[in-house]
């Protein structure tokens, strides 16, 4: 579903930013695999650090970021997101657990750029279900 999005909009030279475990199947297929496979650049982070994220979105220009509530949170509430250039962000994508309509709209006013989406599905029976 991810590479069929990028199909429909026209999306090539995506970036793509990987904190996400890769013993995962969201990290492993959906990031990684599906990505490499397609042309596009993979940063890959070997573990979750707020301020290496936004240095490595920054840095590298990513425009596909794929985490976890917890991180958008961080995101709407850190004052550090102020301090980098994120404009290259074009989809924030979060899955693994429902995110509050609050949360969404004050990341949204800090990335006014970037679409935000929530993403379902069942880990040990297909990547995806909905986005």
């Amino acid at each position: 579903m991810v590479t069929s999005d990028q199909d429909c909009n026209g999306e090539i030279d995506s970036v793509f930013l990987c904190f996400l475990p890769m013993f995962h199947i969201f990290g492993l297929s959906v990031i990684s695999y599906a990505q490499l496979q397609r042309g596009n650049t993979l940063v890959s982070m070997g573990k979750f650090d707020l301020q290496m994220v936004l240095r490595s979105v920054e840095k590298h220009r990513v425009t596909h970021l794929f985490v976890y509530p917890a991180v958008v949170n961080a995101l709407a509430k850190q004052s550090l997101v102020r301090n980098y250039d994120l404009s290259s962000l074009k989809v924030l994508g979060s899955g693994a657990a429902p995110l509050g309509k609050d949360i969404m709209e004050k990341c949204a006013s800090n990335l006014p750029q970037a679409t935000i989406i929530q993403g379902y599905g069942l880990t040990k029976t297909c990547g995806i279900v909905s986005f």
